[in-house]
């Protein structure tokens, strides 16, 4: 009997002893399983954290790609008088004279633009670079002033506010551009541009908007000896008249008008002669668009 009871306590004892391994080994396991649990939730918690991170670094270069547009229209903003003329412009200024003019106090060539009334009264000086400043017109609503002037040696395009107070440079590199002329909805301007070269050079005719962008080349004359110059948009269409002058090789000139669509299209010359002598230049229009004033030698005098 007593062995008995003494084998049942030895089986019991066994039985227990499994048991706890069997919970200690599964614990164990629980627990290994936790700590990988808790390392792969690390990982997700550090990728987690590091799109943060790159979501803040997009936000702070989106902030800052923001900052700068922001910075640009800002600088633009000193610019608003040209793009942005008063409504019915400046009708005072109509009649005014635009010109160019060199005091004369310098050896050097100091160009300045100045307006006064059809008289010749009520002179002001608009600028004071004391650069050779040339080629000035008025813009459609006679609030603006497109012209050229020599910046490091090479002519560029500029507009300006009636009164002289806002300038802006529209072009810019190693061509020369000069002559301006404005759309009749002032937004573009038509110009002559070349490069000039040890032979020579070559000036074709362009537009661009007025903040300098979106140039297209109208006229592909090729060659030294051919070149375009003064151009004059018409004030109530898309055609621009310009001169066309080409050199012979015995140095004889022809020069002749032509007009030319805003497109590049249509380039029609006008006033055919066979006679070298009648040059034709500088067209202008009348308000109204039907009447193109022009230079020429046709009375073997340069006339109107």
């Amino acid at each position: 009997m007593v062995k008995r009871i003494f084998l049942i306590i030895i089986v019991c004892i066994l039985v227990l002893t499994i048991s706890i391994a069997c919970n200690t080994k599964k614990n164990t396991e629980v627990k290994t399983g936790g700590e990988i649990l808790s390392e792969d939730t690390g990982s997700e918690t550090r990728q987690e954290s590091q799109e943060n991170i790159d979501l803040a670094e997009n936000e702070k270069a989106s902030n800052n790609d923001s900052a700068n547009i922001n910075s640009t229209t800002i600088n633009d903003a000193g610019f608003e008088p040209l793009y942005n003329p008063p409504s019915g412009g400046n009708p005072e200024n109509i009649g005014k004279i635009v010109f160019a003019s060199d005091p004369g106090d310098t050896g050097n060539a100091d160009y300045d633009l100045f307006v006064m009334d059809p008289d010749g009264s009520n002179k002001v000086q608009l600028t004071t670079y004391g650069k050779w400043i040339n080629h000035p017109v008025w813009s459609p609503e006679y609030s603006r002033i497109a012209y050229s002037a020599t910046i490091d040696g090479k002519d560029k395009i500029f507009i300006m506010t009636a009164d002289g107070k806002v300038n802006r440079q529209l072009t810019f590199g190693d061509n020369y551009d000069k002559f301006p002329t404005w759309s009749p909805d002032g937004k573009y301007l038509a110009y002559v541009s070349y490069i000039l070269g040890n032979a020579g050079n070559t000036a074709n005719l362009f537009v661009m908007d007025i903040y300098g962008k979106n140039t297209k080349q109208l006229t592909f004359l090729e060659g030294v000896n051919e070149y375009a110059s003064w151009p004059s948009w018409s004030p109530v269409s898309d055609v621009i008249a310009f001169t066309n002058t080409v050199v012979k090789e015995d140095g004889d000139q022809i020069t002749r008008l032509y007009t030319i669509k805003a497109d590049g299209t249509e380039m029609t010359e006008l006033l055919t002669s066979d006679n070298l002598e009648d040059r034709d230049a500088e067209p202008a229009w009348s308000s109204d668009g039907r009447i193109m004033y022009f230079i020429s030698n046709r009375s073997s005098h340069n006339e109107i």
